[in-house]
C-alpha cells in the first residue's frame, strides 16, 4: 500500500516538473498568427521547435529566444529559415543544462515575404526579393512615360548596400529595373531596414501657339531643357528659367534661338547645387515666327501682288519720306482702289492676319488689317491696310505666288487707299529689319521698283 502511494506521489511531482528522469512526449502549439505557427515537441529534457508557414506565399521566418533559463540551444540563434508556402520546417532544439533545475524560455518570432510588392497611386511599384542574407530592390514603372526615381534607406541595420545611396535612375515606360541589393553583414545578428522613395515624370512637354514645344527632362541632379518646332517654317524662341531654388543655369539667360522647320535641339541645363536640399524651378517663354539674321534667298524674285495684266503705280518706294524709314526703310506702297484683289508675291505659309479693324486715317495709333506670310528662308512678307473683313486666307494655309490672299483697303495709318508691302527678317527677338527685294514685271525682270512709276503684272 505504501509503495503504491509512493509511486503515485512521484508521478504527480514529475507531471509538475519537480522530479526529472521520466520520458514523456507531448506536442503543443505555442503560438500562431495569420501566417506563422510555432510548435514545440518536448521529450524529457529536450524540446524541438517547428515553424509552419500557413500562407499561400513563401516567407523568411526568424525564431529567437530572448530569455532562456537552464536551457541551451542546439544551434545558432536567431534561427532564420526560408519556408515555402504551406510547409512546416523542423528548426532548433533546446536542451536542459541541469535536469534537476527549473527551466524556462521566452520565444519571439517574425517573418517577411520572400517577395513583397508595393505600388502607389501613380503606378510606381517597389518590389523586394529577399533571401536569408540579402534583399534585392526592383523598381517597376507601370506608366506610359518614363519617370525619374530616388530610392533611399531611412533605416539600415547590419546591412551593406551594393551601391552608393540614395539611388537615382530614370525608368522607361512599362519597364522594370533592378536598383540595388542589401547584404547582411553579420549572420548572427538581426537585420533591419526601412526605405523611402520619390518619383516624378521624367519628361514634361508643353507646346505653345506658335507650335513650339518646351521639353524638360529632370533627373536627381539636373534639369535639361530642349526646344522643338512643330511648324513647317522658322520660329524664334526666347526662354528664361525663373523661381529657381537650389538650381543654377549653365547659361546666362535668356536663351534665344531660331528653330528650323521641325527642328529639335538642346537649349540649356539647370544644375542642382546641393543634392540633399529641396529644389524647384520654373520657366517662361515666348516665340514668334521668323528667323534672326537669316539670309534672304538671292534667287527669290517677287511677283507684283496684283492680278496679271493690271497696272498700279508705286506711290512710296524704298526710303520713302512719309513713312518708309528706320525699320520700314525697304517698304513699297502701291496706289490701289479699295476692293482690289491682292495676290501673294511669293509662296509660303500664312502665319498671321487681322481683318477686324474698320478705320483708317492720319493717325499713327490707328491699326490696319494685314496678312503675314513666312517664306522658306525665314523671311516674312507683310501685306497691309486691307479692307475690313477682306482677308481670304487662314493661318497655317500654304500659298504659292499669285494666290489671291486679300482685298485691298484703307485701314490703319493711311492717307488714301493703297497696298503696303515689305519683307523683313528678325534682328533680335524684339526688332525687325526690312530687306530690299526685286520683282518681275511685264516688261522687266529682276528689278527694284521706283517711286511714282507704274508697273504691270506679267
Amino acid at each position: 500500500m505504501h509503495s503504491a502511494y509512493l509511486i503515485k506521489t512521484i508521478l504527480f511531482l514529475w507531471i509538475l516538473g519537480i522530479v526529472p528522469g521520466f520520458v514523456w512526449s507531448q506536442t503543443t502549439r505555442k503560438d500562431c498568427d495569420e501566417v506563422i505557427c510555432i510548435f514545440s515537441e518536448q521529450n524529457g529534457d529536450h524540446t524541438q521547435f517547428h515553424i509552419q508557414n500557413r500562407a499561400a506565399y513563401d516567407v523568411i521566418a526568424t525564431l529567437d529566444f530572448p530569455k532562456l533559463r537552464n536551457l541551451k540551444p542546439e544551434g545558432r540563434l536567431p534561427v532564420d529559415e526560408m519556408i515555402p508556402a504551406g510547409y512546416t520546417l523542423k528548426t532548433i532544439a533546446l536542451r536542459s543544462i541541469d535536469p534537476y533545475q527549473d527551466s524556462g524560455y521566452q520565444v519571439s518570432y517574425n517573418y517577411l515575404k520572400t517577395e513583397d510588392r508595393s505600388c502607389d497611386t501613380k503606378h510606381l511599384c517597389i518590389t523586394l526579393k529577399r533571401t536569408l542574407d540579402a534583399v534585392d530592390f526592383f523598381i517597376e514603372n507601370q506608366q506610359d512615360f518614363a519617370v525619374g526615381v530616388i530610392l533611399d534607406l531611412k533605416q539600415q541595420e547590419n546591412l551593406s548596400a551594393s551601391t552608393v545611396l540614395p539611388y537615382s535612375a530614370v525608368v522607361p515606360a512599362r519597364d522594370v529595373q533592378h536598383a540595388f541589393s542589401l547584404y547582411r553583414i553579420e549572420r548572427k545578428k538581426p537585420w533591419n531596414y526601412r526605405y523611402t522613395y520619390t518619383h516624378w515624370r521624367f519628361e514634361e512637354r508643353a507646346c505653345g501657339p506658335q507650335n513650339v514645344c518646351i521639353i524638360t527632362q529632370r533627373t536627381a541632379d539636373d534639369v535639361t531643357f530642349f526646344i522643338e518646332s512643330l511648324a513647317d517654317h522658322h520660329t524664334t524662341l526666347e526662354l528664361s528659367p525663373n523661381n529657381l531654388e537650389n538650381y543654377f543655369p549653365n547659361i546666362v539667360p535668356p536663351f534665344v534661338a531660331t528653330l528650323a522647320p521641325k527642328e529639335h535641339r538642346l537649349a540649356f541645363m539647370l544644375l542642382k547645387q546641393d543634392p540633399n536640399a529641396p529644389s524647384g524651378f520654373g520657366y517662361q517663354h515666348r516665340s514668334r515666327y521668323g528667323a534672326i539674321a537669316t539670309m534672304h534667298d538671292p534667287a527669290a524674285i517677287y511677283h507684283l501682288p496684283y492680278a496679271s495684266g493690271t497696272t498700279h503705280t508705286v506711290s512710296q518706294g524704298f526710303d520713302g519720306s512719309f513713312s518708309h524709314y528706320g525699320d520700314l526703310r525697304f517698304s513699297i506702297d502701291w496706289a490701289m482702289p479699295i476692293g482690289t484683289t491682292v495676290h501673294a508675291a511669293r509662296g509660303g505659309t500664312v502665319i498671321g492676319l487681322e481683318a477686324s479693324h474698320q478705320k483708317g486715317g492720319d493717325d499713327p495709333k490707328l491699326e490696319g488689317n494685314y496678312v503675314e506670310i513666312i517664306h522658306k528662308d525665314g523671311t516674312v512678307a507683310v501685306y497691309g491696310h486691307l479692307k475690313p473683313n477682306g482677308v481670304l486666307v487662314r493661318v497655317g494655309q500654304r500659298v504659292v505666288a499669285g494666290t489671291p490672299i486679300a482685298i485691298s483697303g484703307n485701314t490703319g495709318y493711311s492717307l488714301g487707299p493703297h497696298l503696303h508691302f515689305h519683307v523683313y527678317r528678325l534682328k533680335d527677338f524684339e526688332t525687325v529689319e526690312t530687306l530690299p527685294v526685286r520683282f518681275n514685271t511685264r516688261f522687266h525682270t529682276n528689278i527694284f521698283l521706283t517711286e511714282d512709276q507704274p508697273y504691270t503684272a506679267p
